[in-house]
């Protein structure tokens, strides 16, 4: 799977407001085609598109704080 990070940066997230809150994560951006998750608990960042009426994950997840690329 691709790192979210190459997209969208942690500490770019952090200040942004809390869209919705799941259960480690707060999505950040929701344009209805793409979240974008900063997640609480591992720092890392998650991307969802919409995809055949559901969200799929599609870049990153919770450890995925773009250290080490």
């Amino acid at each position: 799977m691709d790192t979210a990070t190459e997209q969208y940066k942690p500490a770019d997230l952090k200040d942004l407001p809390t869209i919705h809150q799941g259960q480690c994560c707060d999505c950040k951006i929701d344009t209805g085609q793409i979240r974008v998750w900063l997640c609480r608990v591992a720092g890392g960042v998650t991307i969802e598109n919409y995809l055949n009426h559901r969200w799929v994950t599609v870049a990153g997840d919770c450890t995925d704080t773009g250290e080490g690329i």
